[in-house]
């Protein structure tokens, strides 16, 4: 109804694309462990830190921007006692010439091949973001190379858990297949 919106009710989804000058594209995509006003601060402050590390170190890698945007998010928590608040977040680079790097912890990844009917997951458990392990990841990189025509695919956890009238979750079965019918599209 309208009216009924409460700002605890507000979620902390992040999903951000940079360019850089060199046309390589950072895209991110996460969502914060907390509800409100809470997790609303910790988007933004990410989303600021994705801008500011892409802007002094465009060609690092995802894991490296991950760590340290992890220092940040965890010594910003900790000084304001939002312990144990952390973000599930994917950070890729997806370089001109098709070159796709990724890191951090959030819902899989389908990659639709142009020459092929069938989706490639691309699932990789990094680290969460804010509570000070993503440095512990020995190699948190994961790649894949995309194809003229090749289809990325990302979706955030509130699509996978969209119900309908009858309470069946859209889940990431339905993704796939509704990814694979606009393939080309």
């Amino acid at each position: 109804a309208v009216g009924s919106w409460r700002h605890e009710d507000a979620g902390g989804d992040l999903c951000e694309i940079v360019e850089t000058a060199s046309g390589t594209l950072w895209i991110a995509l996460g969502d914060a462990s907390t509800r409100g006003l809470r997790a609303g601060m910790l988007s933004t402050l990410l989303s600021g830190a994705l801008r500011a590390a892409v802007e002094t170190a465009p060609a690092s890698s995802p894991g490296r921007l991950l760590q340290a945007m992890d220092d940040v998010l965890l010594r910003y928590t900790e000084s304001v006692g939002w312990e144990q608040t952390f973000v599930a977040l994917r950070l890729l680079r997806l370089a001109p010439d098709g070159t796709l790097a990724y890191a951090g912890a959030h819902e899989e990844m389908l990659l639709l091949r142009a020459d092929d009917d069938g989706a490639e997951v691309l699932d990789w458990r990094g680290a969460f973001c804010g509570l000070g392990i993503s440095g512990e990841v020995d190699d948190p990189d994961g790649r894949a190379r995309l194809a003229h025509g090749d289809t990325l695919v990302l979706v955030s956890d509130g699509v996978l858990a969209a119900a309908d009238e009858g309470g069946r979750l859209f889940g990431s079965e339905r993704v796939s297949r509704v990814a694979r019918d606009a393939r080309g599209q």
